[in-house]
């Protein structure tokens, strides 16, 4: 089998092992590791892969495995969502894997060994993650003091912490994106985010001439943010805060005949 083909079998059958453990109501690292456990099952059904060469078993799951895990794991939330294009862009993939398999959680603590995990199986740069996107912080001492966590450099996923505008406001200055009408977006999630800030501050049609506008500036990076907030809208805790702001991110634009 040529390795692309048993690559895409490799995130098919992930994909389907994760729809069926999601409506079974299973979360968190089972889920996940039920997942890669999905993957590498396809992976080694076959004695002789051609054009993979040989990879030791290290190099076959780091490179094959954890990207086919993750990405099934994706697309199981966007079938679930009822969405044809899911996200691919690393940032989109590790905030989708980080808010959906920590789930309920007040904050979303993500320790060294799930870092590495979700890293690499979203081609994620974790340093530009955490010093130019401000995807994550690391978690302060104080914080750590009354949470059972390793020693490793533990982290935390920046995300809204309400629906307040002022809260969604603070969140972006200190991921450097600000509120104007000329953002700094990096990547999909300041985009995801500053669409949040504008669903919640303007009219619906303020909003989409907002979002049109950042649009035609950032196309690759909005269009994946209403995906994900589509997604968000259907598979996130009914408490999130996030699952609120992305239903008013996608309902004005739907009302109006934007997007």
């Amino acid at each position: 089998i040529e390795a692309s083909k048993l690559y895409e079998e490799m995130v098919e059958e992930a994909a389907e092992r994760a729809m069926r453990l999601i409506e079974l109501g299973v979360t968190g690292r089972d889920l996940f590791i039920n997942t890669l456990a999905a993957a590498l099952a396809a992976a080694t059904s076959y004695r002789e892969v051609i054009s993979l060469g040989k990879l030791n078993v290290d190099e076959l799951v780091d490179k094959y495995v954890y990207p086919a895990a993750s990405i099934g794991l994706a697309k199981a939330f966007a079938r679930r969502a009822e969405i044809k294009d899911g996200v691919r862009s690393p940032d989109a993939m590790f905030y989708i894997l980080a808010k959906c398999l920590i789930a309920g959680a007040r904050k979303k603590i993500i320790e060294s060994t799930d870092l590495r995990l979700l890293s690499i199986g979203t081609s994620l740069d974790v340093k530009v993650a955490l010093k130019e996107w401000k995807l994550l912080r690391e978690m302060k001492r104080e914080e750590e003091a009354g949470a059972k966590v390793a020693k490793a450099k533990t982290l935390i996923l920046l995300e809204p912490p309400s629906a307040e505008k002022t809260k969604i406001a603070e969140l972006l200055e200190a991921k450097g994106v600000g509120t104007s009408e000329e953002p700094n977006v990096r990547c999909t999630v300041d985009a995801l985010h500053i669409l949040e800030y504008y669903a919640i501050t303007y009219s619906a049609t303020e909003y989409v001439r907002r979002l049109e506008k950042l649009r035609e500036k950032y196309p690759a990076q909005v269009n994946e943010a209403l995906s994900l907030a589509k997604i968000f809208a259907r598979v996130l805790p009914e408490d999130d805060p996030e699952r609120r702001l992305c239903e008013r991110v996608i309902l004005p634009a739907f009302q109006l005949g934007g997007t």
